[in-house]
């Protein structure tokens, strides 16, 4: 069993506040942080489906991140940052009928709404009139 040390480190004297700190403990790559904000979510998810006018809804409302996002990034298995929400429900988010199962998510809000911008013209839209909207760097 390995055995902790049981004096404290001295310090070396180098200020590193200033470094930005590697996510994920990964040594040499900086990914840039993704924005998150609970109550912007929240509020979103308590919104009604933004597809509601087709008739189609069924489930509880959940937010989307969008898998083309308006702004920020997207990749490597990491979602677009909270921004890029959508309120949709169950049906129009993972059911049958929904953008996960569609695939292409352009194709999928041309097909329902006709036009492919629709989600990133509304997530833009909501963020800007969220009440808890804020300035990100």
């Amino acid at each position: 069993m390995l055995q902790r040390r049981q004096q404290p480190r001295q310090p070396s004297g180098i200020d590193y506040s200033a470094l930005a700190i590697p996510k994920g403990g990964k040594v040499g790559r900086v990914k840039p942080g993704r924005y998150e904000n609970d109550k912007h979510r929240k509020d979103v998810a308590g919104m009604l489906c933004c597809l509601w006018q087709l008739g189609e809804c069924n489930g509880p409302v959940a937010g989307h991140h969008l898998l083309i996002p308006w702004v920020g990034i997207r990749g490597g298995k990491r979602r677009s940052d909270d921004r890029n929400l959508l309120p949709l429900c169950h049906h129009h988010h993972v059911g049958d009928g929904g953008v996960h199962r569609h695939g292409n998510e352009e194709a999928f809000f041309r097909e329902k709404t006709g036009h492919p911008e629709y989600g990133r013209v509304l997530a833009e839209k909501l963020w800007k009139d969220s009440p808890f909207w804020e300035p990100v760097p």
